[in-house]
């Protein structure tokens, strides 16, 4: 499964899942609990969605450089 759907996945799915476990929870321990699997899917979104712009930043850095390597060699040519 790929980052993206994989995101979609949590997001799409997961996320109403918990939310309405929550809305409907009434028992104070397990509402925590449900919370706690809250924060979870947050730092794991969080997680890949900071790994996907490190990828596309390293990404755009590394071709600028190559265009800036190619830009050098025309000129000092």
């Amino acid at each position: 499964m790929t980052a993206d759907k994989h995101m979609d996945r949590l997001i799409l799915i997961g996320w109403p899942e918990l939310k309405k476990r929550a809305q409907s929870e009434q028992d104070v321990e397990k509402l925590m609990a449900v919370l706690v699997e809250i924060d979870e899917l947050l730092f794991s979104l969080e997680v890949k969605v900071r790994i996907q712009d490190d990828t596309r930043f390293n990404a755009r850095a590394e071709s600028q450089s190559v265009a800036q390597t190619s830009r050098n060699q025309l000129v000092n040519e």
